[in-house]
């Protein structure tokens, strides 16, 4: 698995992630640094990346946005998100441009 992704100790998949927000469209672009990059066409006001991210992993991920966590960065573009350990986090990279 990428250095992006790992399971942590409850045994859920913990995701290290770059976030481009106001993007065009909301793709993931690949790795960055070690991360997973992700653009996002929501802004950085009032949360709006943070929850359009969540949203966009859940869809990706097939999962409740319920289940996915933002563990670190809430005002950051480095982010880390956990997620439950039936996720597939190469279902991530399957559109990825």
């Amino acid at each position: 698995m990428s250095s992006w992704a790992r399971r942590g100790d409850d045994g859920r998949w913990i995701f290290s992630l770059y976030i481009t927000p106001g993007a065009g469209q909301n793709l993931v672009a690949g790795e960055r640094d070690g991360r997973l990059h992700i653009k996002l066409a929501a802004r950085a006001a009032d949360n709006q990346a943070n929850a359009a991210l969540l949203k966009f992993l859940a869809a990706q991920l097939a999962v409740a946005k319920t289940r996915l966590e933002l563990l670190k960065g809430d005002t950051s573009r480095q982010k880390l998100v956990a997620a439950p350990g039936e996720a597939a986090p190469e279902r991530l990279l399957e559109n990825a441009s």
